[in-house]
């Protein structure tokens, strides 16, 4: 499941000791940082990614993106880590490689528009910035399969690290040491299960990994992380059709609600959160309201404020749809609502991962509004669900690279990983292998 980070074909010696002097550059920096030496903990910082192999860094984007702290002028270290990310991609000059399609220009057209009345509204992209940054890294991913098996061997390998830590505090609430949310916890959680759940190991391994996993999501004991496990879980059950990730949450959703009220009182859950998310949901729509159209921009004044909640700033509402009423009006509804069914689409013909996260992303997002600077939801969100286009370069069909891992093979129809068998992620399959 993990196999290289690296560039195929590139030589293990040199790229091996590039990953060391790049660690070490890491190292030093945090040194100086802890001693305040800024100037030199910048420069040790940028030389880290710099010699990082650059399939690598979207995996630093998802370790560092709950880290909001200024590293260089108003840019988070996940703000840095992605655009190093993107610059590195288009000087490597396989940025030439990327495709257009459906769902990147739907996504394209939703970021633009709500740019357009984010400036005509309030005036500061920064939020819908790093939005759009996260969504870039997303599509860089998907071109370079060696990046996703890093991505993917980081997500499982931190969910286990948090899981570990964690174990001398049970049965208290899991928030994680570096996540330190437990919903984003969660999701962290629920995307190394669907890794696992979808690589084609040892039996025992992964069922042993998938119940470690499991046990990390049900002690967050957050309803929206468990009611989006069920949900990808019942995605897996259903022939996979685009419109799946698009209906079973909301229908989920209606029949969970009598449930909730048990729950909640089975374990013991905060009684408040509910009231808490149904006062924001209609603080945001009375807000959309006032703006249907348009909305009021990304940077707007949020609902939890308007409504006197505190605590809550970092998401202005939550519901995901309401809250992009709220940002963008009806017009930012329509285009994102198209983009998530393009990709939905996409998804569900080519990658079995992307398909389940997105159905659990979306079901999350009823209770829950991601889509926001240094959220790792979000950085999943876009990582996660993209999914490679159909051709390769030279017009032939590529299978499911995107869920390739270095080192493993793939079977083309259902998404799965299979172990033990080296893959070329530059050629085409046979028989639903790659050679």
């Amino acid at each position: 499941m993990t196999g290289r980070c690296g560039p195929a074909g590139t030589r293990p010696g040199p790229q091996a000791a590039r990953f060391v002097l790049a660690l070490a550059a890491a190292a030093l920096a945090w040194f100086a940082g802890e001693y305040g030496v800024t100037p030199a903990r910048d420069a040790l910082a940028g030389a880290a990614l710099l010699l990082l192999p650059i399939d690598v860094l979207p995996a630093v984007l998802v370790l560092t993106v709950r880290n909001g702290d200024a590293a260089v002028g108003a840019l988070c270290p996940s703000d840095v880590a992605a655009l190093v990310y993107l610059a590195r991609l288009t000087l490597s000059m396989r940025v030439l490689s990327l495709r257009v399609t459906p769902s990147r220009v739907a996504l394209s057209m939703f970021l633009l528009w709500a740019a357009v009345v984010t400036v005509g509204g309030y005036g500061v992209l920064t939020a819908l910035g790093r939005v759009a940054v996260y969504a870039a890294v997303g599509v860089g991913v998907t071109h370079r399969p060696q990046g996703k098996a890093c991505l993917f061997a980081e997500v499982v390998g931190l969910s286990l690290v948090e899981i570990a830590f964690y174990l001398p505090h049970v049965p208290a609430r899991l928030y994680g040491v570096v996540v330190n949310d437990p919903t984003h916890a969660g999701g962290l959680f629920l995307a190394a299960l669907l890794v696992v759940a979808v690589w084609r190991g040892p039996a025992p391994v992964r069922a042993v990994l998938a119940a470690v996993l499991l046990f990390g999501i049900a002690m967050t004991y957050t309803r929206v992380v468990w009611f989006a496990t069920a949900a990808a879980g019942a995605a897996a059950l259903l022939p996979r059709r685009w419109y799946v990730p698009l209906l079973l949450p909301p229908a989920a959703g209606g029949l969970r609600l009598p449930l909730v009220p048990w729950v909640t009182s089975l374990f013991g859950l905060n009684r408040r959160s509910g009231d808490l998310r149904m006062r924001s949901i209609s603080a945001g729509w009375q807000l959309f309201v006032e703006r249907p159209l348009s909305g009021h921009g990304w940077a707007f004044a949020t609902a939890a404020r308007r409504s006197g909640l505190a605590g809550a700033d970092g998401t202005p509402v939550y519901n995901l749809w309401v809250y992009i009423g709220v940002c963008a009006g009806v017009v930012g509804v329509l285009l994102f609502l198209a983009f998530a069914a393009l990709l939905a689409r996409e998804a569900a013909a080519r990658d079995r991962v992307a398909y389940l996260f997105l159905t659990a992303s979306l079901a999350m997002g009823l209770t829950e509004a991601y889509l926001y600077g240094v959220s790792l939801l979000a950085a999943l969100f876009f990582t996660m669900t993209s999914a490679r286009p159909a051709a390769s370069a030279g017009g032939q069909r590529t299978g499911d690279v995107s869920v390739i891992p270095a080192g493993v093979a793939t079977d083309a129809a259902d998404g799965s990983l299979a172990s033990g068998t080296p893959a070329s992620v530059a050629g085409t399959h046979a028989k639903g292998r790659l050679p």
